[in-house]
């Protein structure tokens, strides 16, 4: 299974490669722009910003969209839906963010209480048994707040991976959309080309 480092790697470089073949109208993506790109996505850390950069470095100033094609009104509709689609895609991964991080803010007083509770059962054993000052009473102790620190990291490790998952699933269904834009774009041409316009 990929760590969340290695989805977020590869949800990044799909989307370099999105803006490369959708927004530049490039076929591919040279090593070494990759790299310096890659870099940049983790400086930024915001898609956004990303996308904007490189267009800029690419000299696209412009809008994304050609203007000429939202004359034809299939296009334009299938726009307005996308941008609908997006921002429900968008609206669902900030939820699943939050919902991931409300949950581990949530657990970790309870992984607290379940240490101390656990450090007050083996006082209580071992004082009950005259070996109150023992180093096994220590021992003990140690044992039981280590077993309670490896599943709050399971936890925790379970709630981030989730975190990775939906943004994984983000980029493959704006990527999606990207896509059908791109095949929108050729049929709109197409229209406005032969003059039936719909």
């Amino acid at each position: 299974m990929a760590t969340p480092w290695e989805t977020e790697q590869a949800r990044r470089k799909a989307l370099i490669e999105q803006i490369y073949y959708q927004e530049l109208g490039r076929s591919d993506v040279d090593a070494e722009g990759m790299k310096y790109w890659m870099d940049q996505a983790h400086t930024l850390n915001n898609d956004s910003k990303l996308r904007d950069y490189i267009r800029s470095a690419a000299g696209v100033t412009g809008p994304a969209v050609n203007p000429d094609l939202t004359k034809d009104q299939t296009y334009a509709a299938y726009l307005r839906q996308m941008q609908f689609d997006e921002a429900g895609i968008q609206t669902s991964l900030d939820r699943a963010r939050t919902n991931a991080q409300a949950a581990i803010a949530a657990q970790s007083p309870l992984f607290d209480q379940q240490r101390a509770q656990a450090q007050d059962n083996v006082n209580d054993s071992f004082e009950s048994r005259g070996m109150f000052r023992s180093g096994g009473r220590l021992a003990a102790g140690a044992e039981s707040r280590n077993a309670i620190d490896t599943n709050q990291r399971q936890f925790e490790t379970g709630q981030n991976q989730s975190i990775a998952d939906a943004e994984f699933s983000a980029s493959q269904d704006i990527a999606s959309l990207r896509r059908q834009k791109a095949e929108q774009e050729v049929a709109a041409r197409n229209r406005l080309t032969q003059g039936s316009v719909k």
